[in-house]
């Protein structure tokens, strides 16, 4: 292999990794990404979860618990 074909197969795996890193990211219920993920199962117990997402997690976690049973 030549010193340029070394080059472009560098540069080749390096836009691959970074499309995956990409896409890969969350993605609120916007479509938008860069969301912010909370644990469920401690929201009850940190205090620097917001009012609100421990309400959601409330809500999600009891329609879960009703899926189950």
């Amino acid at each position: 292999m030549r010193k340029r074909d070394v080059v472009l197969l560098i540069l080749l795996l390096g836009l691959i990794f970074f499309l995956q890193v990409y896409y890969d990211q969350p993605r609120d219920e916007s479509g938008k990404r860069h969301a912010i993920r909370y644990d469920c199962s401690i929201a009850e117990i940190n205090p620097d979860y917001p009012i609100e997402v421990k309400q959601k997690c409330r809500e999600m976690l009891e329609k879960a618990n009703n899926v189950q049973n």
